[in-house]
Order: structure tokens, then C-alpha cells, then sequence
């Protein structure tokens, strides 16, 4: 993946955090073998955090499973280092034909309600906040057999709540492919996610579970 640091990171020279991450985001599911085209709703602030980062020590170690639309294996790490912020690495081995690919991200982890959040930066920690790209968020929900399924937000579903002014946002195209950054303020995110999360994530990332 290390096509993603020339694709994502340079934009942050342009002072363009949503282009950052969504770039990110997007080559890491090409490469990974994805097809999908829509672009993953942000945030400026992380949901779910409005009384506090959300410690989930069940996160915390390697999983295996497969990225949705993918038949490859992919790996999670899950890694903490208090007092650094959690980060969160993907790895997809290679398999004869293709290199090992990779890449790391920081996290923090959120709760809206009863929902876990996964809140993502493409920056590895290292940036000043007001630099940092924007959060993509994802909805984990831990199985009744243990697996940790992964889903991201639906861009249909985050244009709805900006237009009905359930919350404030940018809106920068319209329709399956709507760019949406959500601008509202942990309380309202939390709001308006509480009751509703899995109404709104929809998209399957994949299904993981803890690698021997």
C-alpha cells in the first residue's frame, strides 16, 4: 500500500483533510480488491466520544478474516499503547502474484448508545488535530460467536440526515456517490447516532476473527 502515501498523503500539503482521508480510505479498498466506488461519509469530530474516549480492551490483538467482495485473507491489529492513541493496522498478505500490502491508521474508539464506533484517521497519530484529516467512522459489532464484524456508513443515509437538518454538514455531491462530512459536535453526533446506528451503516466491511 505504499501508493496510499503518495495518494493521501500529499494532499495534506493542500490543507484538504477530507480529500485526505478519503483517498485513504478509497486505495486501501481497491487494493485490497474491493469494487466499490462510493465515497465513506466523515466527520469532523469522532462519534460516540461525547463523555470520553471508549476503552474496548476486547478490540485489542490481531484478527483474521476477509475484507466484504474480497476472497483474500486480510489482518487487523489492533494495538495500544497507553498514554499514545490506539492505531489500528490492516495487512494483506502477499500471494505469489503480489507483494504484502499495508496500512496503519489511528483510531479512537467511541460508543452512541449501545453501538461501538470505530473512528479512523489516515494520519497515524502525527499530525496537529486542526490538521489531522477528518474521522471516517465505522459501526463494530462484536458476534455472538465471537467475530467482530465491521460496517461503514451508508452516503445515502448521511445526505438524509444533512438535508432534513438532523445535523449539521457538507454535502459536495449528491446521490450513491454523495461526498458527506458531518460538521456537528460530538453531543449532537452521539445524539443522532445513539438510537439509529445500524440504520445508518449499512455497507459490510468484513467479518474478523481472532487469528490463532
Amino acid at each position: 500500500l505504499a501508493s496510499i502515501y503518495h495518494c493521501a498523503v500529499l494532499p495534506s500539503y493542500m490543507n484538504h483533510r477530507t480529500k485526505l482521508m478519503r483517498a485513504a480510505f478509497r486505495l486501501f479498498v481497491l487494493v485490497a480488491g474491493l469494487a466499490l466506488s462510493a465515497c465513506y461519509p466523515t466527520t469532523r469530530e469522532a462519534i460516540g466520544i461525547a463523555s470520553g474516549p471508549v476503552n474496548d480492551p476486547y478490540l485489542t490483538g490481531v484478527w483474521q478474516g476477509h475484507i466484504s467482495g474480497d476472497a483474500g485473507n486480510t489482518y487487523l491489529f489492533f494495538l495500544s499503547h497507553p498514554p499514545e492513541p490506539p492505531q489500528i493496522m490492516l495487512i494483506r498478505p502477499g500471494d505469489g502474484k503480489d507483494p504484502a500490502e499495508w496500512a496503519n491508521f489511528s483510531l479512537v474508539v467511541g460508543k452512541a448508545g449501545t453501538h461501538g464506533i470505530l473512528n479512523v484517521q489516515f494520519d497515524n497519530g502525527s499530525l496537529p488535530r486542526d490538521e489531522a484529516p477528518d474521522f471516517t467512522p465505522m459501526l463494530y459489532r462484536i458476534e455472538a460467536d465471537g467475530a467482530l464484524h465491521m460496517f461503514l456508513m451508508n452516503s445515502l443515509a448521511a445526505e438524509d440526515i444533512v438535508r432534513a437538518n438532523r445535523m449539521a454538514g457538507e454535502i459536495v455531491s449528491a446521490g450513491k456517490s454523495a461526498d458527506v462530512t458531518f460538521t456537528g459536535d460530538p453531543k449532537t453526533l452521539d445524539a443522532v447516532f445513539a438510537a439509529n446506528a445500524p440504520k445508518y451503516f449499512t455497507v459490510d466491511f468484513g467479518t474478523f476473527r481472532r487469528s490463532p
